[in-house]
């Protein structure tokens, strides 16, 4: 999947525009969390630190290592905190409905595998493959709905809605309320990508942003073509 391209807002507004209703605290019993190590919660970074994982989480690893293999310095060590810290409220409804148990092997679950993050569903079209066997990927939407799931209820919450110029690529789970989520963005209007990390915690409804220190060129962007996401893809599908 080549990344969107049609953004035309700087990160700041985007973001505030995106996550105005973003968490679910209304579906989040704080009684089922447990204490969080200082780094995973947003509050704990100030401007210009660099995020601390300890483990490296499985998703936002294999995006790092492959733009790390095109791109000289992407790495974790070069993303920087904003030094914002954002408070969310509420999410509405998702657009999309429990997926088929044919997009499980690409959801991203929680340590208890009780919440989900589903980025997938809405714009990609899987299907079995009746001639190699397995999974095959079908038509891929402009749009891209990314959700939280409760797996007991089948309840989804709509947590960003993103245009062809943003492409949330990876996501993962630092514990029970934690979550990365790893993107890429255009602005167009200095032809280039910005690389982020967003970090959230249900547990105080806050997320802040990390962004790699370099911007990509949008022809190197072009050149690469669907290239991460096809290695992500059978990665999960020989899972």
């Amino acid at each position: 999947m080549q990344p969107r391209t049609d953004l035309n807002l700087p990160w700041l507004p985007w973001v505030m525009t995106m996550f105005t209703a973003c968490f679910f605290l209304s579906c989040h019993d704080p009684s089922n969390s447990i204490d969080q190590p200082g780094r995973n919660t947003p509050l704990a970074y100030e401007i210009g630190d660099t995020l601390e994982l300890d483990p490296y989480p499985e998703n936002l690893k294999k995006w790092m290592d492959f733009y790390g293999s095109h791109f000289p310095g992407f790495n974790n060590g070069q993303f920087k905190a904003s030094g914002i810290t954002f408070k969310a409220d509420s999410m509405k409804p998702a657009l999309s409905s429990v997926p088929a148990s044919i997009y499980r092997p690409f959801l991203a679950f929680d340590p208890d595998s009780t919440v989900y993050i589903d980025a997938w569903s809405y714009d990609l079209e899987l299907k079995p493959d009746s001639i190699h066997g397995g999974v095959s990927l079908g038509a891929i939407g402009p749009d891209q709905e990314v959700v939280i799931g409760e797996v007991s209820t089948g309840k989804r919450w709509q947590l960003m809605f993103n245009g062809p110029s943003m492409n949330v690529q990876a996501a993962d789970w630092l514990d029970h309320d934690a979550f990365m989520l790893a993107l890429m963005h255009q602005d167009e209007k200095i032809g280039s990508w910005t690389a982020e990390v967003y970090l959230f915690n249900r547990k105080d409804s806050t997320f802040t942003n990390f962004t790699w220190t370099r911007k990509i060129r949008a022809d190197s962007m072009a050149l690469l073509g669907s290239g991460f996401f096809d290695n992500w893809f059978r990665s999960r599908v020989n899972k």
